[in-house]
């Protein structure tokens, strides 16, 4: 999806008479501020006149016309009171004393543009044109009242797709078309923007759009693409390897590429002095060293009105395959400058005429401003970091042909409500996965401390066990087996019978005859019989684990039984002690 900005249908400023476009700042859609604001592509907060300053005026009191505002009138101005506080929330430095933070000038630091402002949160609406506009507003923009005259009489509305860093260095505050984006009202962080052209006739308002361009305004097929500068405070840096001036004779500057930023912060074109003095030598302008302006008197006006040069400038790509070509009339340069600039001493005094370029000497200061983009369109692509400048379109309507322009793959913005579910989705599983260690841990010492090691000697045979459960008294159990019957329901005896005279004393120290038991061996039993043994197979006692039960294990019986088997005493108690890994449960011998 793309959104286009409403203009305002005012052209006003004191460097020359701009498009601005209106905003509505406030708590809820029905109760807001609307203020006028340029756009800014190097800004990514919305910077607006305090009520009070110096020339500040509402619309009813700038005597506005159908079309054009007084110099004196600012767009509108804003009060930080309005609704009683309900609306705008104040920050204040933590790292100073002063109550004000500095306006983030940093692409225009090689301009000296200074400012303060006071600075908080607030909810914004931009004024859409066309179908499918969003409702409500974008809740939580930087909104930063100012008083200075100087650099910016009008308030700037940040188009930047970057972050606003207005509390400090580190900070990361949201700009607009952050916003648009996470909300899902654009699909990319993305804008087209021309300034449109107050010397037309009929008069071209500019042209905003957020998530992708307006087709009637530009020939994206005449356009030159290039990438961002790596310098993100300098990111629309295009280079210009000629520039013309065609009036009664032609003059050509063609020399190595001078880097130029594109921004729409500033109103001139700042080029080196050698360029400048081509535009004296081919135009007649004089410097003026105590204003620093090239003022034009109306002989110099009339002069040029009647040979309407034409000032072209060539842009090429970073690699220089690709190039374009920027044409501004006369009318683009002729500018008149009101209070307080050009030593203007009063707000009611009538302006000056000037042109506007100016020299530095400065390589990080040759800029392409405000008048440039009156006859250029610019997009600028955040999330494949590239930008585009072409000729702009000036309909004499006020037609718009939106083009989407698509995200990268992978780069789409998350709404809102996604990155609250995934914070919390996140912090669920965190508490989950440390319960999950705790018990764990937990677990494994509990399991360390009840295991106990215990050993079962039999003769000179001992077998060693392990549990893992606690301790309880042993019960010892054996599985009687009968003698193996012969003919006539005789049996065998029992090797060595000791019955008379074997005896041992059980667990409560009472005699007990031991039964003489078959020659044989010993093997393990997990409460049912194991294939693999630890001697050899066959069973004929089984004395069995305590508490452990199995189809195979009876209690001990009485010495006399009755009955056809003959009864077997009980085996010797044997004090045993189990040790090591997993219990050993009973085990049996034949």
């Amino acid at each position: 999806m793309a959104l286009s900005i409403a203009a305002s249908e005012y052209f006003e400023g004191n460097d020359g008479f701009w498009s601005t476009f209106s905003v509505n700042i406030g708590p809820s859609t029905t109760f807001y501020q609307q203020v006028r604001l340029l756009p800014a592509t190097s800004e990514s907060a919305i910077f607006v006149i305090l009520d009070g300053a110096e020339g500040g005026c509402t619309e009813s009191q700038c005597n506005c016309t159908e079309t054009q505002c007084l110099p004196s009138g600012r767009g509108g101005v804003f009060d930080p009171n309005f609704g009683n506080g309900t609306g705008w929330s104040r920050q204040y430095p933590t790292s100073s004393t002063s109550l004000y933070f500095e306006i983030p000038f940093y692409s225009e630091q090689a301009l000296n543009y200074t400012g303060t402002c006071e600075a908080g949160f607030d909810s914004l609406q931009l004024i859409w044109s066309g179908q499918n506009a969003p409702e409500g507003m974008l809740a939580n923009q930087v909104i930063a009242p100012f008083e200075d005259t100087l650099p910016c009489w009008l308030g700037l509305l940040g188009i930047n797709g970057r972050s606003s860093h207005m509390f400090n260095a580190s900070s990361a505050e949201i700009s607009p078309l952050q916003s648009l984006q996470q909300s899902r009202n654009i699909d990319n962080l993305y804008w087209g923007y021309t300034a449109g052209a107050y010397y037309r006739n009929p008069q071209v308002f500019g042209s905003l759009t957020f998530g992708g361009y307006d087709a009637a305004r530009v020939d994206m097929d005449l356009s030159v693409t290039a990438n961002f500068s790596t310098d993100s405070d300098r990111d629309l840096l295009v280079e210009v390897n000629k520039i013309e001036v065609a009036g009664e004779s032609t003059h050509v500057f063609q020399g190595a590429p001078i880097p130029m930023m594109i921004d729409s912060v500033v109103t001139d074109i700042w080029l080196p002095k050698d360029v400048c003095t081509m535009f004296e030598q081919a135009l007649g302008l004089v410097w003026n060293d105590s204003i620093g302006m090239y003022l034009i008197n109306e002989t110099q006006h009339s002069n040029l009105v009647t040979l309407q040069p034409n000032v072209s400038f060539t842009l090429t790509s970073g690699d220089s395959s690709s190039n374009t070509v920027i044409t501004l009339p006369y009318g683009a340069f002729d500018l008149t400058a009101y209070y307080p600039l050009a030593n203007i001493s009063n707000i009611a005094d009538p302006g000056l005429r000037y042109f506007p370029i100016k020299q530095t000497t400065n390589p990080y200061g040759y800029f392409l401003g405000r008048t440039f983009l009156q006859e250029a369109y610019v997009t600028a692509d955040y999330n494949r970091q590239i930008f585009t400048v072409g000729p702009a379109i000036l309909p004499s309507n006020n037609t718009t042909n939106i083009k989407i322009v698509q995200a990268p793959n992978g780069s789409h913005g998350l709404g809102v409500g996604s990155i609250v579910g995934i914070a919390i989705g996140g912090a669920v599983a965190i508490v989950l996965a440390i319960g999950f260690l705790l018990w764990r841990c937990w677990w494994r010492s509990r399991m360390q401390k009840i295991r106990a090691s215990r050993s079962f000697s039999l003769g000179n045979t001992t077998i060693t066990a392990s549990s893992d459960i606690p301790d309880r008294e042993i019960v010892e159990y054996y599985k009687v087996l009968p003698p193996k019957p012969l003919e006539d329901g005789a049996y065998f005896k029992s090797e060595l019978d000791a019955t008379a005279t074997a005896t041992a004393t059980n667990s409560v120290g009472q005699q007990m005859q031991a039964q003489e038991l078959e020659a044989g061996s010993i093997r393990p039993s997990l409460g049912h019989r194991h294939q693999s043994s630890w001697a050899s197979t066959g069973s004929a006692v089984s004395p069995m684990g305590e508490g452990i039960f199995n189809n195979s294990g009876e209690p001990s019986p009485p010495i006399d039984t009755g009955g056809g088997v003959p009864a077997f005493p009980a085996p010797v108690h044997i004090e045993r002690q189990l040790s090591g890994g997993s219990r050993r449960g009973p085990f049996e011998m034949e």
